[in-house]
């Protein structure tokens, strides 16, 4: 074969490859591997029926579990005299007798969406509308369903539906000062809340958390539109060190419209990740963090007498995850349960409401509970999700007081539970690296499956069809000899006597796993068509407390130096990309020891963490006050002249989290110290939530900027 010849082959095998990975780009964009979800489904209270919106939103029924037969249809769209398009999601009052839906739904914050919502009486078919003022905030039921609670410019307001009237709850609520029910944007980013508001069981008393923000400084950004200036925008946010809103506890009595204030101690410098009644609605439970976020203390309040004890402290050397509040559970024998850290994994215990006293310890071992589903009284049966047979998948388990232990997910994978109200069953929601996400019924006792309700089929079908190579589960050791665990995703026409380059993905948020058997088809598979290996790793908590960047980067450089040894790696052409949080690392490991990144790029990243979000910040790094010399030494812009490797900045200029004044600080500090370097700025954009035609534009730029300085 002459060289002519086979010039001519590899150009054709050039273009085939080339054709093949710009149609997974294109498949991508389109969803063609993401997994569908089931659309809405609520168990109802008869234990043998669910609700499910079906038809895009056009209907609910009512369906059997056992059968799957349609029992009746509770609401269509086509009964009703108003006009609405479509319901996009919906609730159910404690008798199922009225369903409170949202339409029109539009997102505000990453806490909030105000909508037109409706009430619709199922035996009269008899259709309300919440409000005729406007559209409304995170709308609840009163538990008997006679009552709608909502938010609307920053005040709490309360529908009563026997005499379609509407009250306001609150009237301090001003843009800037005081919200009232709702979070503020760096506030419920840092503890994932959106509504901070909640009836009592007796529907008699509506608690509430009102936020001052008065003297939180204000976070402005440029909007580049068609207009002769940019628009200034401006929100609420607090940095590191400086002030954070006020938060205090509300109770308003709705029989006597009174409003009184919980006595939690003081207010001033610290969180209320939760309010949460008693099944009993003498009692509120409320969760106040110190700022630091190492001392969380739970109060029993008495919402007449106002009066507060604390019944339970959990205390940290580093900090007390709230996530841990999102099992919190009350149960009708005046106990709860509570997730805790204490014997060094997360487990669920019990406590006696009263006093908080432990009564037991429920689960017990080298893992940890991720989610709690609840507590069968009759069966003395509690269900839970945890990560006992790996740390890369999740399994559902009932246990019983006496510790007896049933595993009721078969599969291996990542599975997630949604139990009906009575837990006789439970619908499972199954995937794993090599299977899409499939929906099935299953009887809380033993777990038998009794018929699949869904799958993803076709997201199988496409990825088979693009051939997209599998992920491979593997694990890398620290620099104490820990395992790290991480994935690897070979080029497509993977061959072994070959060397490729390889792009090593940090992860975006510190405290969640990216590393996991579960199916995700992402911009990683991209890298994949294009001849990459591609490589994310999990890295651990430990050693980072007041002291960011230093041993992640070690990690990091480690695994790069480990991944150097593989056979089929070109140790000369590794590279670096992290986003978020993720782009601090990559930052972290460019500006440290040698330089074994040939290229990297970060996106959005936190440069400067004086200049990020308090409740974050403060979380791991306590206050530039008590820890300056941690803050100086995790900072990327003191560290910038070190910085090897080719590398690109990418940044968007409507971010409100990670504010593009990080990117733009960075960049000058690499001017000034003479460092080359390339920038793509996206106007207008959070980067966070970016539509997938800006996601596909960024994704192509990263490949490329790879292709350019890797290969």
């Amino acid at each position: 074969m002459t060289k002519k010849t086979l010039s001519i082959l590899f150009a054709i095998v050039g273009i085939q490859l080339s054709a093949f990975a710009n149609s997974f780009i294109e498949d991508w964009a389109a969803n063609s591997f993401e997994a569908k979800k089931l659309e809405q489904i609520i168990p109802l209270n008869d234990g043998e029926t669910y609700a499910q919106l079906r038809n895009n939103g056009h209907c609910i029924l009512r369906i059997n579990h056992k059968t799957g037969a349609i029992k009746d249809t509770l609401l269509s769209l086509d009964w009703l005299k108003e006009k609405i398009e479509k319901i996009d999601a919906f609730e159910m009052d404690s008798l199922c007798e009225r369903i409170l839906f949202r339409t029109n739904s539009e997102k505000i914050s990453s806490n909030s969406i105000k909508a037109n919502y409706y009430v619709y009486r199922i035996d009269r078919k008899e259709l309300i509308k919440v409000s005729e003022n406007g559209k409304q905030q995170n709308a609840i039921f009163s538990p008997n369903g006679r009552m709608v609670a909502f938010a609307r410019k920053n005040n709490l307001f309360l529908k009563k539906l026997d005499f379609n009237t509407e009250i306001a709850i609150t009237s301090d609520g001003e843009n800037g000062k005081v919200i009232n029910g709702i979070p503020s944007e760096s506030y419920g980013d840092a503890f994932e809340g959106f509504r901070y508001f909640e009836f009592s069981p007796d529907s008699k008393n509506l608690a509430y958390v009102r936020f001052d923000e008065s003297n939180v400084k204000n976070l402005s950004f440029q909007l580049f539109e068609e207009t002769d200036y940019p628009i200034t925008e401006t929100q609420k946010y607090s940095r590191a060190g400086e002030s954070i809103a006020e938060a205090s506890v509300h109770v308003y009595d709705i029989f006597y419209k009174l409003t009184k204030m919980m006595n939690v101690g003081e207010t001033n410098n610290c969180y209320i990740p939760m309010i949460r009644w008693n099944v009993q609605p003498d009692i509120l439970f409320v969760a106040k963090l110190n700022r630091n976020q190492n001392q969380l203390d739970l109060f029993a309040c008495n919402h007449r007498s106002t009066i507060g004890k604390i019944i339970l402290t959990e205390q940290s050397k580093f900090f007390v995850d709230y996530k841990n509040l999102k099992t919190f559970t009350t149960l009708s024998n005046g106990q709860f349960i509570w997730m805790s850290e204490k014997d060094g994994n997360k487990h669920l215990y019990l406590h006696k409401t009263n006093n908080g006293a432990l009564v037991q310890q429920l689960t017990k071992g080298k893992w940890n509970v991720t989610d709690f589903y609840g507590f069968n009284e009759k069966k003395k049966t509690f269900y839970f999700q945890s990560t006992e047979q790996s740390p890369l998948q999740r399994t559902i388990y009932s246990i019983d007081l006496k510790g007896k232990k049933t595993v009721l997910s078969k599969q291996k994978g990542t599975n997630f539970a949604y139990f009906s109200p009575d837990l006789s069953y439970f619908i499972n929601d199954f995937s794993s690296s090599s299977q899409p996400n499939i929906f099935s019924i299953h009887n809380a006792t033993n777990g038998t499956q009794i018929r699949e309700i869904g799958n993803n089929s076709f997201a199988k079908n496409n990825a088979l069809l693009q051939n997209l190579p599998q992920k491979e589960f593997l694990s890398f050791n620290d620099e104490s000899s820990q395992n790290l665990n991480g994935w690897m995703i070979k080029p497509v026409d993977f061959d072994n006597s070959k060397k490729y380059p390889v792009v090593l993905l940090t992860n975006t948020h510190l405290s969640s796993q990216f590393v996991a058997d579960k199916w995700e088809i992402g911009w990683e598979y991209y890298l994949a068509t294009k001849g990459f290996v591609v490589v994310r790793v999990d890295i651990q908590e430990s050693c980072i407390y007041q002291n960011l960047g230093a041993k992640e980067s070690e990690d990091l450089i480690g695994v790069a130096e480990q991944l150097s040894g593989f056979s089929f790696i070109d140790p000369n052409k590794i590279g670096i990309c992290g986003w978020g949080y993720g782009s601090f690392i990559t930052l972290s490991c460019m500006t440290n020891r040698e330089n074994i990144f040939k290229a990297g790029v970060a996106i959005s990243p936190i440069t400067d963490w004086k200049i990020s979000s308090a409740t974050i910040t403060e979380k791991l790094m306590r206050r530039p006050q008590e820890n300056f010399k941690g803050y100086e030494k995790s900072s990327i812009l003191i560290k910038a002249p070190n910085l090897k490797g080719n590398f690109l900045l990418i940044h968007g200029t409507s971010d409100n989290n990670a504010h593009i004044q990080n990117t733009f600080a960075l960049a000058e500090e690499l001017q000034n110290n003479g460092i080359l370097f390339d920038m793509m700025i996206y106007p207008n954009k959070n980067l966070d939530s970016i539509d997938k035609s800006s996601c596909t534009h960024l994704f192509l730029k990263i490949e490329k900027y790879f292709s350019e300085n890797l290969k």
